[in-house]
C-alpha cells in the first residue's frame, strides 16, 4: 500500500466525520408561530343591513396554524373600525373547529361600516353596507 495515500485518506476521513457529526447537530426545523396564522372570513361579508335591525347572518371566520389546521380556544377580537353600528362581543373564542362569530347592529347611520376580527398574527376585514330601513 502506498503511504502517501494512506496520509492523504487519514486527513479526509477525519474531515468528513467531523463534518457530518456537525451536520448532525443542526436542525433544519423552523419554529412557527403558535395560534392562528391564517384567518378566512367563512360568511357574512358584504352584507346589506336596514337601520334598526342585526345582521341576518352573523359575521363568522376561521383561523388556521401555519399546517392548516383548525385552531380551537383561540381569542379573536373584534371591532367596528368604520361606521356607527355595534357588535355582540368584542372577543370570542374559536370553538373545535376553529370558528368564531359575532352579530352586528347598525347604527344610527347609514353607509359603509367594517368591523375586523383578529387573531394572534392576523387580522380580516368585513365591509357591510347600512340602508335605510
Amino acid at each position: 500500500m502506498n503511504l502517501n495515500r494512506l496520509r492523504l485518506a487519514a486527513p479526509r476521513a477525519l474531515l468528513l466525520s467531523s463534518l457530518f457529526l456537525f451536520a448532525g447537530c443542526l436542525s433544519l426545523d423552523v419554529e412557527q408561530p403558535k395560534g392562528i396564522n391564517v384567518l378566512v372570513i367563512v360568511s357574512g361579508q358584504g352584507q346589506t343591513i336596514p337601520l334598526g335591525s342585526t345582521t341576518s347572518n352573523p359575521l363568522v371566520v376561521r383561523g388556521f396554524d401555519s399546517n392548516a389546521v383548525p385552531v380551537p380556544n383561540e381569542p379573536i377580537t373584534w371591532k367596528v373600525t368604520q361606521g356607527t353600528g355595534t357588535i355582540s362581543a368584542a372577543t370570542t373564542l374559536t370553538d373545535e373547529t376553529g370558528q368564531t362569530s359575532v352579530k352586528f347592529t347598525p347604527g344610527a347611520t347609514t353607509g359603509e361600516n367594517r368591523v375586523t376580527a383578529s387573531g394572534s398574527n392576523v387580522l380580516v376585514t368585513f365591509i357591510l353596507t347600512v340602508v335605510a330601513g
